[in-house]
C-alpha cells in the first residue's frame, strides 16, 4: 500500500477504491507520472486482468477480493480499471483500461 508521495517504489495495485453505493463499486488503480508507461511483468501487462487477480490479494481483503473476482468473472461492470497520468503541470489524465490493459475509447 503507498502511504506517501515520497515511499520508496512499491510492486503491486496502486490502488483499490471502494464504494458501495458507486457505479461501479470498484475501481482498481495505478498511477504514472509524466511519460511512463504500463511494464510488464511474467504473469502479463501491468493492470491487465490475470496481473490484477495475482496481486489481488495484498491489495484487499479476502471478502474485496473475492467480490472483485467473482465480477470480473461474470462481467457484471461492477469493477473497473483506471490508469492515472500525473503530468509535470499538475494535470491528472484518468483512462479506462481493459482486461487486457489497453486505454478505451
Amino acid at each position: 500500500m503507498v502511504t506517501s508521495l515520497d515511499s520508496p517504489s512499491h510492486k503491486g495495485i496502486d490502488g483499490v477504491c471502494y464504494n458501495p453505493d458507486g457505479h461501479p463499486p470498484y475501481i482498481i488503480s495505478e498511477a504514472k507520472y509524466n511519460t511512463a508507461t504500463l511494464g510488464k511483468a511474467k504473469d502479463g501487462k501491468q493492470m491487465s486482468r490475470l496481473w490484477i487477480d495475482n496481486r489481488l490479494d495484498k491489495a484487499v481483503n479476502e471478502e474485496h477480493a473475492t467480490n472483485i473476482r467473482k465480477s470480473l468473472f461474470i462481467g457484471d461492470g461492477n469493477v473497473q480499471s483506471n490508469l492515472f497520468n500525473v503530468k509535470e503541470n499538475g494535470n491528472i489524465i484518468i483512462n479506462q483500461l481493459d482486461d487486457a490493459a489497453k486505454k478505451m475509447k
